[in-house]
This record gives structure tokens, C-alpha cells and sequence, in this order.
């Protein structure tokens, strides 16, 4: 049987640029390899919508986001949640913080480009800031979503896209040998360093 050619697919990435952005979903990820695969730290997937930045076929573009689940003072997922408030998280609101609380919400991401090993371009989230004061949100085109790994809802699981699915399926489940979702956003390794690499991004195609 001859061999049957199927080219990759291929998709333009957002361009680089300051853009406007809303938060459409929060997917908690159950626990994941830790930075530089040691141990495992509770992590969450925010991805955004870009209304102002449309693709090829109308669309707004989207972008996701994997984040360690920390509100140190120094965490990255902090940086983010100020952002989409548009002031500073009170520490006496750390503790239990609701992260599905700012779905809706806008921000501006600066998106720059980086390159695979297989040479393709493709966009990621250089740094998040706050909308200027008195900026509209935009009305998001996307359903807002929020998935709770410790309660799943099978339904808003089987919506997301494969890859996702993955991560999820992979990831651990809380036990008595790790700290709850409350305290793990709060407390941070002495060992632990954030960077940007640690953490990882993804331009959606869809």
C-alpha cells in the first residue's frame, strides 16, 4: 500500500503585541511534576480569549497558561490573579481563594514568540498586567469554565481538548500526605525557584 502524504497543520500564532484579554476557564490539574520534575505541586490551567485579536476565520484567538497553584508573594500565579482583579490579593483573602471568582474577568497579556526544536513559531505569555483604569471588559464569546479536579464534572472533562484530558488523567489526587488546596497556595519550599520556564504555555488553535 503506498504511503499517503498528510501535511501538518498549521496555524498562525498571535502576533507579538500588548493584548487585551479575559479569563474563559480555570482547569485545575490535580497534582503535577514539580519544577525541574521534582516532586509534585498542585497546579491549574487558565486559558484566555483575546476579543480583539481575531484569526484568519473571525475567531478570537486563545491562550493557555499552566500555573503552579501558589499565592506567595513572589508566586507567578499571583502576578496573574492581581492582574484579573486589578489590585493586590489581601492576604486575609489568600487563604481559600476562589480562583473560578475570576472567570469573565480582563487583563493584558504581552505575547511574545519563541521557536520548537522542529522550527515552528509559536506564542506565549511574556508577562500579564491589569486593563487601564475605567477599560471595559469585553463580553468573552467563549463559555466561561471552570473544572474542580477534586469534583469533577465528566461532562465539562470530555469538552476540553485531548491533550488537556491527558494532563488531567496523569495528574495525582490530593491525599493526607499533601497539604490542602487552601494551604498548598500559600505556602512555598524554601528550594522552590519560579521561572518562566517552569511553567507552561500553549497558543490554542481553536
Amino acid at each position: 500500500m503506498p504511503y499517503m502524504y498528510q501535511p501538518t497543520k498549521t496555524f498562525t500564532p498571535i502576533p507579538e503585541d500588548i493584548h487585551v484579554a479575559i479569563l474563559v476557564e480555570v482547569i485545575e490539574l490535580g497534582m503535577q511534576p514539580g519544577y525541574q520534575g521534582e516532586g509534585y505541586d498542585p497546579k491549574l490551567s487558565l486559558t484566555f480569549e483575546l476579543p480583539e485579536t481575531l484569526r484568519d476565520d473571525g475567531k478570537p484567538f486563545r491562550i493557555s497558561k499552566q500555573l503552579k497553584i501558589s499565592l506567595h508573594e513572589k508566586s507567578n500565579l499571583l502576578k496573574y490573579v492581581n492582574a484579573l482583579l486589578g489590585h493586590e490579593l489581601p492576604e486575609s483573602e489568600k487563604y481559600g481563594f476562589s480562583f473560578e471568582s475570576l472567570l469573565g474577568k480582563g487583563c493584558r497579556l504581552t505575547i511574545t514568540h519563541g521557536t520548537k526544536q522542529t522550527g515552528d513559531v509559536f506564542a506565549k505569555i511574556d508577562s500579564v498586567t491589569k486593563l487601564s483604569a475605567g477599560a471595559a471588559v469585553p463580553k468573552a464569546t467563549s463559555e466561561l469554565v471552570f473544572y474542580d479536579f477534586e469534583s469533577p464534572d465528566i461532562g465539562i472533562l470530555h469538552n476540553l481538548p485531548d491533550w488537556l484530558q491527558k494532563v488531567i488523567d496523569e495528574g495525582k489526587p490530593w491525599s493526607m500526605d499533601t497539604p490542602s488546596k487552601a494551604d498548598a497556595a500559600l505556602k512555598r519550599p524554601v528550594a522552590e525557584v519560579e521561572t518562566a520556564d517552569a511553567d507552561f504555555d500553549d497558543d490554542i488553535p481553536y
